[in-house]
């Protein structure tokens, strides 16, 4: 099959030209695509700060809170040693009082 030189450059500019059309609508939905998935990266980013932001508060108020508590137990256990003590020694002056009548 014989085709004239200007049919047969048609053709190939024709072929050419769809094929650049194709990866022009590839490319742009490739960026597309980028762009969507770059906007949600930076909202999760943002999320993620604020989670990390709240994990960081929540951890120090904790981490007080434990503290008093710690004190809180202290306390008692100091409480708990000078009322024992107290009370033997309370029971302690009876018994000597008891043996000096």
């Amino acid at each position: 099959m014989f085709c004239p030189s200007n049919v047969r450059s048609s053709m190939i500019f024709s072929t050419v030209n769809r094929y650049v059309h194709d990866i022009a609508d590839d490319v742009r939905e490739i960026h597309t695509i980028v762009n969507e998935n770059g906007k949600r990266l930076l909202s999760l980013d943002c999320l993620s700060q604020e989670h990390y932001e709240h994990a960081k508060q929540w951890h120090a108020d904790t981490e007080v809170e434990i503290r008093a508590a710690q004190n809180v137990a202290l306390s008692i256990r100091d409480d708990i040693k000078t009322t024992k003590t107290g009370t033997e020694l309370f029971y302690h002056k009876q018994d000597i009082g008891f043996y000096l009548k």
